[in-house]
């Protein structure tokens, strides 16, 4: 399912990487980024945003995201299928 991510507080930032390259880890958010993001193959594919209180972020339906509150933060999100009402 495709979803959107509206914050209404605060500032994240977010990773995401397209379903081919997705990578999927039960390891907390902090201890991947800190750790284990350099070692990745190919580190470009990445697409990196900061998203803002105010900002919608949309994510692909099978993309991959990580997300990081650089702040305290409260938003919401909301999963969704295109073509449902069709």
């Amino acid at each position: 399912e495709d979803a959107w991510n509206a914050l209404a507080f605060g500032k994240k930032r977010w990773l995401m990487l397209p379903p081919n390259e997705g990578i999927y880890s039960t390891e907390p958010a902090y201890s991947f980024v800190k750790d284990k993001l350099h070692m990745l193959p190919d580190t470009s594919k990445i697409l990196q945003c900061v998203q803002n209180a105010g900002d919608v972020v949309y994510i692909p339906n099978m993309w991959s995201h990580l997300t990081l509150n650089l702040q305290e933060s409260i938003g919401i999100a909301v999963e969704f299928k295109v073509g449902y009402w069709q």
